[in-house]
């Protein structure tokens, strides 16, 4: 059982997100691989598909470089349920710290 309390860090950067978690057994920042692409970092892109559900990182980069091929309503709708510069839209007054 683990008795330490967990600790994350989430880097929301302006092209990339990364993120980490506290090992308190050796002291250190531990990098988490993404699933979505096996690496430490992800694009920094958030997707809300039509049929419901969140889509994150290099499948939400995907939809919009997609888009661009899409006729113009199919391409607006797309783009319109993406965001891209999250950072701007957080609400420090909603973070939660545990």
């Amino acid at each position: 059982m683990n008795l330490y309390p967990h600790y994350v860090s989430i880097d929301f950067g302006t092209s990339y997100t990364s993120a980490a978690y506290w090992d308190m057994s050796k002291q250190k920042a531990v990098p988490i691989r993404f699933s979505d692409n096996d690496q430490f970092k992800i694009p920094s892109i958030v997707f809300f598909p039509p049929t419901g559900g969140i889509v994150i990182g290099q499948r939400a980069r995907k939809q919009l470089l997609d888009s661009i091929f899409y006729p113009q309503k199919k391409k607006k709708m797309i783009q319109n349920r993406i965001v891209s510069s999250i950072k701007s839209r957080i609400n420090p007054n909603e973070l939660v710290f545990i």
